[in-house]
């Protein structure tokens, strides 16, 4: 088709203003979906911030629940302890480390004044940039480690947490373990 066939199609078929007001509707459909195209990719935004929540929410959550486990299996070898019943709390969560890159810059400048001593200036700056690896167009910091979170305090609930000779052994055991000093830790009897 040529562009006098469009014309004489549009002025004669169609007519004017039934084609102005196609043109405004396609304009406004148009903005409706680029509109809704932005609210999706913010509600992808936030489900990845609550997956990621809740992810980092089960990681600790299954630390603790490890550390607990392997608590309670050493010591509930242990003569007089019994049953047992053990809780760790954390302080604060894990954190990543990311690689950088540092970057070291030094300027010097010399300067005469007006009475024609030169005076030397010299500064220094020291930068560290994150080192990134990319997965199509997403960009993440290189994780060099992690570290885990700290032992806030041990509980320790066990038949023989009324024997005061049990008690000192059960806490030096933890204190041991957990690198943490002994009043963080309670050791009690289980009824």
């Amino acid at each position: 088709m040529t562009i006098n066939k469009i014309k004489d199609t549009i002025v004669n078929v169609i007519g004017i203003p039934k084609f102005i007001i196609i043109c405004l509707a396609g304009i406004v459909l148009i903005t409706l979906s680029a509109n809704d195209m932005k609210q999706g990719k913010n509600d992808t935004k936030v489900s990845d911030k609550q997956t990621a929540q809740s992810t980092k929410y089960t990681e600790e959550e299954q630390y603790t629940n490890k550390l607990e486990q392997q608590l309670k299996n050493i010591l509930s070898g242990v003569s007089g302890v019994g049953r047992i019943e053990v809780m760790i709390t954390l302080k604060g969560s894990t954190e990543k480390v990311a690689l950088t890159d540092p970057t070291y810059k030094k300027d010097t400048a010399n300067e005469t004044g007006n009475d024609g001593n030169v005076r030397n200036s010299i500064s220094t700056e020291d930068a560290y940039e994150t080192v990134y690896e990319s997965e199509g167009n997403n960009k993440t910091p290189y994780i060099i480690k992690e570290l885990e979170p700290e032992i806030s305090g041990v509980l320790i609930v066990c038949e023989g947490g009324d024997n005061d000779t049990l008690k000192k052994e059960i806490t030096s055991a933890a204190e041991v373990l957990f690198s943490i000093p002994s009043h963080r830790i309670k050791v009690m009897k289980l009824e």
